[in-house]
């Protein structure tokens, strides 16, 4: 009992991130460029975020890899264009069809601003059901989202 009592005074259980991330599925566009090739591909997103994705493909994709990433968020009609590094991959099989799977963390290296802030509004009118004006306040009740000089980290 001690110890969960010091978690939360440390507050270590909260998951401390600098952007909310949503759990959604986003059809994304991706390439991946070498010297030699490129290599292109479609994927779905496990989940999102204003400073990364995380992506499930069937191919390993190593880690430090660059790839061009694409997406049109149907729901507001904008499409994102970023590039991101792989950041970690992790395989998994699933029981309904038995064929490999890779998730793989992104990491955006890569972004313009105005597509960065209209993915952060994106998740956050999804995550909280309302829309987000730029100058609107985040939920302060909820610690892993932070304000500093009108910007979300």
């Amino acid at each position: 009992m001690a110890k969960d009592k010091e978690k939360i005074e440390n507050n270590t259980n909260v998951e401390s991130r600098r952007f909310p991330r949503l759990d959604i599925p986003v059809d994304i566009e991706y390439g991946i460029f070498k010297k030699e090739s490129s290599q292109e591909g479609k994927a779905v997103t496990k989940n999102i975020s204003a400073g990364g994705i995380c992506l499930i493909v069937y191919e390993k994709i190593e880690i430090d890899t660059i790839l061009d990433i694409r997406s049109n968020l149907k729901d507001i009609n904008y499409i994102i264009k970023a590039r991101g590094k792989v950041v970690w991959n992790s395989y998994f099989t699933t029981m309904s069809d038995n064929i490999a799977h890779y998730d793989l963390g992104i990491e955006f290296v890569e972004i313009k601003d105005e597509d960065r802030q209209k993915l952060s509004q994106y998740v956050l009118n999804l995550k909280f059901g309302a829309e987000f004006g730029e100058h609107d306040e985040l939920p302060r009740n909820i610690p892993e989202y932070r304000r500093t000089n009108r910007e979300i980290l």
